[in-house]
């Protein structure tokens, strides 16, 4: 009977838990250690998770509220990306130079 009132209590916790963004980024032409945020569209000054660059790659994770609007900046060369994402796992490859076109 414990266990049943246990697991009743964790089980919302557990289904909260799986509501993650996590974007995988791999984009060329940035440079090691570039600073790359993720920030509401709509509230520029919300940043909603950041990451470096190594080895060419990136991951960012948080979570929103629901589906949104915004921003994949990249600190270094001021070029940013604009998205419309929700919590799921993503993942964005393309270049610096044509960042709009990231895929």
């Amino acid at each position: 009977m414990k266990k049943v009132i246990v697991c009743a209590f964790f089980l919302p916790f557990a289904a909260f838990a799986q509501k993650q963004l996590v974007i995988n980024g791999k984009v060329t032409g940035a440079a090691e250690s570039t600073l790359v945020f993720l920030t509401d569209a709509n509230t520029p000054t919300d940043t909603l998770a950041k990451a470096k660059i190594k080895e060419g790659s990136f991951v960012l994770k948080g979570s929103l509220r629901e589906a949104t609007l915004v921003n994949l900046n990249f600190a270094a060369s001021k070029k940013k990306a604009l998205l419309f994402i929700d919590n799921a796992v993503i993942t964005i490859t393309g270049t610096l130079d044509e960042i709009q076109k990231l895929t």
